[in-house]
């Protein structure tokens, strides 16, 4: 049964080490001040989810199930909304509970179209250390060693599909191919173009 708990990587990640998170690298470039505070001090206001990052979560677990075979219970999914709702203050329930479906059937549409599920790896918790004490890491949506291709999921709210792939997602893929290519020494390369980026928007358009 597929959890939608977060995953720390707590038993990948050594004891004591602190983890740099891939998802938020970009960050420590561009608003270095605020990720200082946020993750080394008791200053910053850690990120604690919207309407966005719940549905996504869901997302992101029905794609797992679905690539592993595996199941994603409608009451998993239920209770996990309504945790989050006693988090969240202003969290719209509604809004999750109507917009995860659709964007579930266009992804879904997708995956059956262009995925070899033999060949996907999904939710695959990677790491490395830089320091020592001091890693990078995170859980990668799914890759294929075969095609050596990387993909992520991405939920957002524009009518109209992106033009290029944001500086924060880029940072992230390339800092998931850069710890593959060191796992698997059999990559010698990843270039951006093998780093994709699934949107899945209100309507249901796909990139």
């Amino acid at each position: 049964m597929v959890s939608l708990e977060y995953n720390d990587g707590t038993n990948i990640v050594p004891k004591g080490e602190f983890r740099i998170g891939a998802s938020g690298i970009s960050r420590f470039f561009t608003s270095t001040s605020s990720w200082v505070k946020e993750n080394l001090t008791d200053q910053g206001k850690a990120f604690i989810g919207n309407q966005g990052s719940v549905t996504g979560t869901i997302l992101h677990g029905l794609a797992e199930a679905y690539l592993k075979d595996d199941e994603l219970s409608d009451e998993v999914i239920h209770a996990y909304i309504a945790k989050q709702s006693t988090i969240i203050d202003d969290l719209d329930t509604n809004y999750v509970y109507e917009q995860y479906p659709i964007m579930w059937n266009a992804l879904k549409l997708w995956l059956d179209s262009n995925v070899y599920k033999a060949e996907a790896i999904s939710e695959e918790f990677i790491y490395q250390e830089l320091l020592p004490g001091i890693g990078v890491g995170g859980s990668i949506d799914f890759y294929s060693p075969e095609t050596m291709t990387l993909y992520d999921f991405k939920s957002y709210r524009s009518k109209t599909k992106p033009k290029a792939i944001a500086y924060a997602y880029r940072s992230q893929l390339l800092t998931y191919s850069l710890l593959l290519i060191k796992k698997h020494q059999k990559i010698l390369t990843m270039t951006e173009e093998e780093c994709k980026v699934m949107y899945m928007s209100l309507k249901t358009n796909m990139l």
